[in-house]
C-alpha cells in the first residue's frame, strides 16, 4: 500500500510547489526534496519499505550503499590518525609527560564541544591512573580563545604543558607568549587558519583544517568538532601504549565509552553529518543510553526532560543550553567538572546550577529578543539579506542564541552584537545553508572591520568597534551580494502524508536512517486539510504552542510549535477555527515519553491554507 497520498507523487516535477504552497504563513515556498526514483525502486525491491527508501534516495543513499547508510561503523569510516599532521608528535610529548608526572594543564573554549573536549581528556588521563590536569577555562568576557593571564597563571603553578582544546590555531601571537614562557603546547582544534597562513610556535597542532589548507586534503576529518579531533588523538595514544607499553585491549581506556561527549559536541557544535560523524553520534547515543559514559551528561539529560529515548536533536535542543549556559552567563569549568565527575553528589549540584543558569539565561534571552526583532522590522524590514541588531547593554552571553532566533524567524543569516570591553563589543552570528559565515568574518577581519573573529560556515563570533557597526553590515551584504546568501526560503519536504500514516511504526522505521542534523536533515513531511483543536501556550514564557490536530477521516495527532508566539505561524495556528480553511501542516515527527508511555508528536515547522491548493 502507498504510504504517501496522491498528491505526493513520485513524478510531480521537484521545482512545482507542493500541495500549491507557493507562499506559506512563514513566507516560504514547499518543495518536494528531489530523489533518484530509480534508487528508491531498487532498494524496495530488497525488501525495504516505500517510506524509508524514499528518504533515503533524497539523501543520496544508493543501494549499493543503504546497508553501510544504515549501520556505519565506525571501525569501518574511521581512518588511521596518524595521518594528521603533528598527531604522533602530540602522542609522544603527552605520554612522555603522564609518564614523567609532569604538570599538565587544559585550556579550553567555554562551548560545549571545549567543555566536551576537556572533559574527554581528564577521562583519559583518570582511566591512565594518571593525575588530573589543571584546566582553565576563561570567561566569555575576556573573548574566544587564550589569552595573557592564562598563561601566566598556569606558568606560575608551575604547570609545564598545555592541551590546548577547541581554539589556537590562528591565536599566534598568544602561543608565542606562552612558548617565551617556556610552556610546551599542544592544540587539539578544528577552527579555519588564518588566511596568511602564520601557524602559531605550539609544540603541536592537530587539526584536519590545516591539512586543507596546506596539503589540500583534510584526510575526510575536516566534519569534525574539536572533541572528535581530541577522540582520534586518544585513539592514536591507546595504539602507541599498545604497542609500546605492553597494554593489551583489556587495560587500554574504552573509548568507547568516551562516544557520548564526542557526540554531544558534534551535535552542539552544528557539525555535518557525514557518514563518520554519524557512526560516532550513534556510538555516543548507544553510550549515554547504556550509561557507561559521563555520569554527569546522564543527569543532565535526566534534568532536560530526555531520559531514555535520547536522540541526537535532544543533544542541541535539550541538553546543550543547559551546558552552553555556564559559559554564556558563568563559569565555563562548571559544564567541562559536570562532564568529568564521577561523583553522584557533585554531579547533582553542578546539574542544579546549570539549570538555574539556564532559567537566567532564557529570561535575558527573551527581552533581548525582543528588541533585536523590532530593530531587524523597523530598521531593515526583513529584506536585508544579512540581518544584523545591536545594543551596547545587550549581555554578550546570549547574542549567539538571539542571533540564531532571528534566523529562524526570518530565514536570515543574522549577526547580533552586544556588550564587550576594552572599548569593543562582541557579536555572534548563525548562517543558513551556502553562506559560509566563518569566511565572510574572517575576509572581514582581514578588511580592518573587525578586530578579531572566527568560526564556521554555519556560526562565528567576532569582536568590533561600535563605529564600525555599519561598515559590518554593509560587509555583508557585498559578501552576501558576490558569494550568494542562501536560499532558506525554499522549503524541502519529503513529500505529503495523511494522518494516519503519523505512526509510532513509521517513525521508528525512519529513525533506522538517523541520527539526523547537518547534513542529514530529518525527514519532513506535510499534512494536507488539518484542523487545530485545543491550541495552548505554553513553556516557562508561555512562548510555545501546543494543539491537535485532525483530519476529516479521523485522523489525530497531538502537535507542537517551538517558539512560535508572535509569529505568523503561532498566529495561524491559535486563530485556526470552524470558519476559516483548513490547513496544511509540515514539520517532523517526533517520539516522546509521557507518564512512562512512549506517543508521537508533529513537531510543526510552517502551515499554509488548504484553500491556497
Amino acid at each position: 500500500m502507498n504510504v504517501f497520498d496522491d498528491v505526493a507523487s513520485a513524478s510531480a516535477p521537484a521545482e512545482d510547489a507542493l500541495l500549491g504552497v507557493a507562499r506559506s504563513a512563514l513566507g516560504r515556498r514547499w518543495l518536494a526534496r528531489p530523489y533518484d526514483g530509480e534508487e528508491q525502486r531498487a532498494m524496495m525491491g530488497r525488501g525495504m519499505s516505500e517510506l524509508l527508501a524514499r528518504v533515503l534516495a533524497a539523501r543520496e543513499v544508493t543501494a549499493g550503499t543503504c546497508d553501510s547508510h544504515l549501520e556505519p561503523r565506525l571501525r569501518d569510516l574511521m581512518p588511521d590518525p596518524s595521518c594528521l599532521t603533528d598527531m604522533d608528535e602530540a602522542v609522544s610529548c603527552f605520554l612522555d609527560a603522564v609518564e614523567r608526572k609532569r604538570k599538565i594543564a587544559i585550556l579550553a573554549d567555554y562551548d560545549a564541544d571545549g567543555a566536551a573536549s576537556c572533559a574527554l581528556l581528564q577521562r583519559y588521563l583518570r582511566a591512565l591512573g594518571a593525575e588530573e590536569a589543571r584546566v582553565y577555562i576563561p570567561l566569555r568576557e575576556k573573548g574566544f580563545g587564550p589569552n595573557e593571564d592564562a598563561f601566566r597563571r598556569l606558568h606560575a603553578e608551575g604547570i609545564e604543558v598545555v592541551l590546548l582544546a577547541d581554539f589556537g590555531t590562528i591565536a599566534v601571537k598568544m602561543l608565542q607568549y606562552a612558548a617565551d614562557l617556556g610552556l610546551e603546547t599542544l592544540i587539539f582544534d578544528h577552527h579555519v587558519c588564518r588566511a596568511d597562513k602564520e601557524l602559531p610556535p605550539a609544540r603541536a597542532l592537530v587539526n584536519p583544517r590545516r591539512d586543507e589548507l596546506f596539503e589540500g586534503d583534510g584526510k575526510g576529518l575536516t566534519c569534525l568538532a574539536a572533541t572528535g579531533v581530541v577522540f582520534f588523538f586518544l585513539a592514536a595514544c591507546n595504539r602507541r601504549l599498545r604497542e609500546t607499553g605492553g597494554k593489551t585491549g583489556e587495560s587500554l581506556p574504552d573509548l568507547f565509552a568516551f562516544l557520548d561527549l564526542v557526540a554531544l559536541a558534534t551535535i552542539c557544535d552544528m557539525m555535518p553529518l557525514t557518514p563518520l560523524n554519524r557512526a560516532l553520534v550513534r556510538g555516543g547515543l548507544w553510550a549515554l543510553r547504556a550509561g557507561v559514559g559521563s555520569r554527569g551528561l546522564r543527569m543532565l539529560a535526566r534534568d532536560a526532560g530526555v531520559e531514555g529515548e535520547v536522540v541526537a536533536r535532544d543533544f542541541g535542543f535539550g541538553i546543550g543550553p543547559r551546558l552552553n549556559a555556564a559559559g554564556r552567563l558563568g563559569d565555563g569549568r562548571l559544564a567541562a567538572r559536570l562532564l568529568f565527575t564521577d561523583d553522584k553528589e557533585e554531579a547533582a549540584a553542578l546539574t542544579y546550577e546549570l539549570g538555574e543558569l539556564n532559567r537566567a539565561r532564557q529570561e535575558i534571552e527573551v527581552g533581548v529578543s525582543e528588541q533585536a526583532r523590532r530593530q531587524v522590522e523597523t530598521r531593515q524590514g526583513q529584506r536585508d539579506a544579512v540581518l544584523l541588531a545591536w545594543d551596547v547593554e545587550w549581555h554578550p552571553g546570549v547574542v549567539g542564541i538571539v542571533a540564531a532566533r532571528l534566523r529562524e524567524r526570518y530565514h536570515r543569516a543574522a549577526m547580533v552584537v552586544g556588550r564587550g570591553e576594552c572599548g569593543l563589543l562582541r557579536g555572534s552570528c548563525r548562517s543558513v545553508p551556502d553562506f559560509d559565515m566563518g569566511k565572510m568574518i574572517h575576509a572581514a577581519v582581514d578588511a580592518g572591520i573587525l578586530n578579531g573573529g572566527g568560526g564556521h560556515p554555519m556560526a562565528a563570533g567576532f569582536t568590533v568597534a561600535e563605529e564600525n557597526i555599519s561598515a559590518l553590515h554593509d560587509f555583508a551584504l557585498d559578501w552576501a551580494a558576490r558569494k550568494g546568501a542562501g536560499d532558506a526560503r525554499n522549503y524541502l519536504l519529503d513529500g505529503v502524508l495523511g494522518l494516519r500514516a503519523a505512526s509510532l511504526t513509521n517513525h521508528d522505521l525512519l529513525e533506522k536512517a538517523g541520527p539526523y542534523g547537518k547534513g542529514n536533515e530529518p525527514p519532513r513531511f506535510a499534512f494536507p486539510s488539518l484542523r487545530v483543536v485545543r491550541a495552548d501556550l505554553v513553556g516557562r514564557g508561555g512562548e510555545h504552542i501546543s494543539c491537535i490536530l485532525t483530519s476529516e477521516d479521523g485522523g489525530r495527532l497531538p502537535a507542537f510549535a517551538f517558539h512560535a508566539v508572535d509569529t505568523a505561524l503561532g498566529e495561524a495556528l491559535l486563530n485556526h477555527g470552524a470558519n476559516r480553511p483548513p490547513l496544511h501542516v509540515a514539520g517532523v515527527l517526533e517520539a516522546s515519553r509521557f507518564r512512562g508511555a512512549r506517543r508521537l508528536r508533529l513537531r510543526v515547522e510552517d502551515v499554509a491554507e488548504a484553500s491556497g491548493a
